[in-house]
């Protein structure tokens, strides 16, 4: 526009140019309006040299109009310069034009459609770069309230509204489903089958595209959603690892998942993996000692109480008892809780034996063990004149008489089953498996016992580390208490230090007669006449021990399943045979059980099934291609029950030698 301008003057002077022109308009010669035209074209060219503000576009316009009016300017040149007054216009304004454009202030009265948009966005991940612009748009409503006056309260509320939107539609769903991500990502590589992963049948579902969002601008401050996952991440975490130590591995893995997926850089969980606690009170235990012995098993070897699976449903780890625990609490109450745990072991085994009295006193069991008592005493009196009658023919034959009566196993085998068709329980119990439970918990109890002992034990030898070496050699009488002028409060004061450390020196092997007094204080009244029938219970050891080697080695194979067979599994289960020990000690049955060689009588009779097994295997008829791959398969399945059964027994053999040696007297 300026050339133009330039142009016209040009063409409109003298030969002399613009120079002279200026002079003209200075010494004031010539028309009055064609002055006025040239005068009003310089102020234009000065206009124009200079920025494009309003107010110089307004001088432009009115110096353009005047030009006009004298005819200076051509029609076209005139055409040609308001197009370019109209787009320096246009460039000048260009911020207040987009401003106006841009405006999205109406949003305020549709506020209730955010949540929906929302929604809408966080249902397509791919689409989480427009939240930042729709937040920006949303904002601008604070620009009408401020127009309108709105007061603080107000704009307070706009400001909350949009804040919980985002927390309701995008921040908690996105905390919860990164969270339930790491968790399946986690689970299905440990254990196979847990969710089914297929991006080609499922899609992808990449919530990486919101952590990866710059920090928002809200009304008055700023949000950061990665920052708001990382916390809540780090709080969940953190909450999890201290509520179950154990789950420490598993959160730091998914935190190792949360960096390389998400770009999360959360905390350290700064937790300890194990804790030092003193354990469940044995106190406690000792007072619902009835649902203590059902709800754990004993190991004999290891001296501790292993929870059962049933027992623990509602919680990933299983609680045990050991000595540790237990000398804890008795640094906490004091040694006499030994002395009560012998109380109330003695008021539970009085329960248990009224239950054991009531089943053997059955007719239907003592019909059983009735019978087996016929047949032992048969099978010796023929083992006896076998015997008698090699003696008088004398020579090498008496030696070849087996004296040793053996207790067939088929026959437990039979007594089982005929005690099976007495009847079954809801959960297919038959009366043989709750005899066998009920000996077990008798077991159990005496397990505590003597866990309680040893643990005072060790209790004992822990706090003698303070005993002053000197004591051995002081005197109770000794002359420095006794001089005169020491007052009574001294002397009460040694006496009382006396008596607690000669009691702690005493107590390591103070109760060593505590399975002596259990022992005699029932056997006298369970060998009078009046429980004859009592007499008998050494022959149904046989088909109990059968039962409980078939009931163990089920609940070692339940072990490595997953569901509700997996409560009744367990791995030891000891309590049974310190119970069969102890109950042939208060019947005095220990060599009469002795007598049936029942140990030997399995051994045999496992070897010979291995043998029947194999012969039979071999005397199939499998043509030319030899043994199917299914009959070979079941060869190894019988093979390997006979020999688990044969170890379950070695291991009771054991276990029973084991606990007879300090129940038997």
């Amino acid at each position: 526009a300026r050339e133009l301008m330039e142009n016209t003057i040009a063409s409109a002077s003298t030969s002399s140019g613009w120079g002279r022109l200026q002079a003209h308009i200075s010494a004031g010669k010539g028309e009055t309006n064609k002055q006025d035209a040239l005068t009003n074209i310089n102020i234009a060219v000065h206009v124009l040299s200079g920025p494009a503000t309003q107010k110089r576009m307004n001088v432009f316009r009115i110096c353009l109009d005047s030009i006009q009016g004298v005819g200076v300017l051509g029609e076209q040149d005139v055409v040609d310069i308001a197009e370019h007054v109209e787009l320096i216009e246009l460039l000048s304004n260009y911020r207040k034009t987009v401003q106006n454009q841009c405006d999205t202030s109406f949003l305020f009265f549709v506020r209730e459609l955010f949540p929906a948009m929302l929604s809408g966005i966080y249902g397509n991940a791919h689409e989480a770069g427009r939240l930042p612009l729709l937040i920006n748009s949303f904002r601008c409503c604070e620009t009408l309230l401020m127009r309108g006056g709105t007061n603080v309260a107000e704009m307070t509320a706009l400001q909350n509204y949009i804040e919980s939107s985002l927390e309701r539609e995008i921040i908690q769903p996105l905390c919860r489903d990164i969270e339930t991500d790491l968790r399946i990502h986690l689970h299905s590589a440990r254990i196979v089958g847990i969710a089914e992963v297929n991006p080609f049948k499922n899609g992808v579902r990449d919530l990486s595209f919101f952590t990866n969002l710059p920090a928002m601008r809200m009304l008055n401050y700023r949000i950061d959603i990665k920052s708001r996952v990382e916390d809540y991440l780090n709080q969940t975490f953190h909450n999890h690892t201290a509520i179950a130590l154990h789950n420490w591995k598993s959160y730091t893995e998914m935190r190792n998942l949360a960096i390389e997926k998400y770009g999360l850089h959360l905390s350290e969980i700064e937790l300890p993996s194990q804790t030092l606690e003193q354990g469940l009170d044995v106190l406690e235990l000792m007072r619902n000692i009835h649902v203590f012995v059902s709800r754990y098993t004993y190991n004999l070897n290891t001296q501790c109480f292993v929870e059962k699976l049933s027992a623990a449903l509602d919680r990933k780890h299983l609680n045990t008892i050991s000595i540790r625990h237990v000398a804890n609490s008795i640094r906490t109450h004091g040694t006499g809780i030994t002395h009560t745990t012998i109380n109330f072991a003695y008021q539970y085994l009085a329960q248990r034996f009224q239950i054991f009295n009531q089943f053997l006193f059955d007719d239907h069991i003592r019909s059983q063990l009735m019978k087996e008592a016929r047949m032992v005493q048969a099978e010796m009196k023929a083992k006896s004149d076998a015997i008698k009658l090699s003696s008088k023919q004398g020579g090498y034959l008496t030696s070849m008489v087996d004296d040793k009566f053996e207790y067939p196993v088929e026959r437990a085998l039979r007594l089982m089953r005929d005690i099976r068709k007495l009847g079954l329980t809801e959960d297919g119990s038959s009366f043989i498996d709750q005899f066998r439970v009920l000996v077990t918990e008798i077991g159990n109890a005496l397990g505590f016992v003597r866990m309680v002992r040893l643990g005072a034990m060790h209790y004992s030898t822990n706090a003698s580390k303070f005993v002053p070496s000197a004591y051995a050699k002081m005197s109770k009488q000794s002359p420095v208490f006794e001089a005169e002028g020491t007052s009574d409060v001294t002397k009460r004061a040694f006496k009382n230090l006396e008596n607690e450390l000669e009691a702690l020196s005493t107590n390591g092997t103070e109760g060593a007669d505590y399975f002596q007094v259990l022992v005699s204080v029932f056997s006298a009244e369970l060998r009078g006449e009046g429980n004859a029938h009592l007499n008998d219970f050494y022959l149904i050891l046989p088909a109990l021990t059968m039962s409980a080697a078939e009931n163990m080695l089920a609940a070692k194979e339940k072990l490595n399943r997953r569901g509700k067979e997996s409560q009744t599994a367990t791995f030891t289960d000891d309590g049974f045979a310190l119970g069969i020990a102890y109950l042939l000690s208060v019947l005095d049955q220990h060599e009469a059980f002795d007598a049936l060689q029942w140990f030997a009588s399995t051994s045999q009779y496992f070897n010979d099934e291995e043998k029947r097994a194999e012969q039979d295997a071999n005397a199939g008829s499998y043509g030319i291609l030899g043994r199917s791959s299914e009959e070979t398969q079941k060869l190894k399945v019988k093979l390997a029950r006979i020999a688990a059964l044969r170890e379950e027994f070695v291991h009771l053999k054991h276990s029973m030698i084991g606990a007879k040696t300090f129940v038997h007297f």
